[in-house]
């Protein structure tokens, strides 16, 4: 069986025939999908169709594009989000220098208090990137070198359990 790692299937022209694309993704092999927030908004959906659908599980967080709305207190929802268990990691988080929606300086606040996040809640990462992957991993490396007990407890929920040591960070470029 395979996981999809990352399907924005809370987008609109999904809406109608969730059941269908989840049909289909079975009996294409594909047992487990991911669903990424975006922003506040599309991270609760993520959590809805987690809780609508035993093969669907949520990450929850603020794309670099939606920077500008991740204020502390969109931040503290998205916390307690992640409290939910089929949230699996914090994310869609990252820095986008491509299409640059938000400013550079935004982005980096809101990828480090995202980590920030991540770490508390003892979660997988996953990052988005676009003509800043040296920076990204540099704000990731910096945080992980100070809170090193980050991901050593191992994985309790989700699809892949038990993952002791391991820091999952899926990347996506583009």
């Amino acid at each position: 069986m395979y996981i999809d790692s990352h399907a924005h299937i809370f987008f609109e022209e999904f809406a109608e025939d969730i059941g269908e694309v989840l049909r289909r993704s079975g009996e294409a092999g594909v047992s487990t999908i991911v669903v990424p927030g975006t922003n506040l908004e599309t991270s609760r959906k993520a959590v809805s169709l987690a809780e609508a659908h035993d093969e669907v599980y949520a990450c929850v967080g603020f794309h670099p594009h939606d920077a500008v709305e991740a204020s502390d207190q969109a931040l503290a929802q998205i916390e307690e989000l992640s409290r939910h268990p089929k949230v699996v990691a914090i994310g869609e988080i990252g820095l986008d220098f491509f299409y640059d929606y938000s400013p550079h300086e935004t982005q980096f606040d809101a990828l480090r208090k995202q980590l920030a996040i991540a770490v508390r809640r003892d979660l997988p990462v996953v990052i988005h990137t676009r003509d800043s992957v040296p920076e990204a991993l540099g704000e990731i490396r910096a945080i992980v070198g100070t809170h090193a007990g980050w991901r050593l407890k191992g994985y309790g929920r989700g699809p892949v359990q038990g993952a002791r040591g391991c820091i999952p960070l899926f990347f996506r470029n583009g």
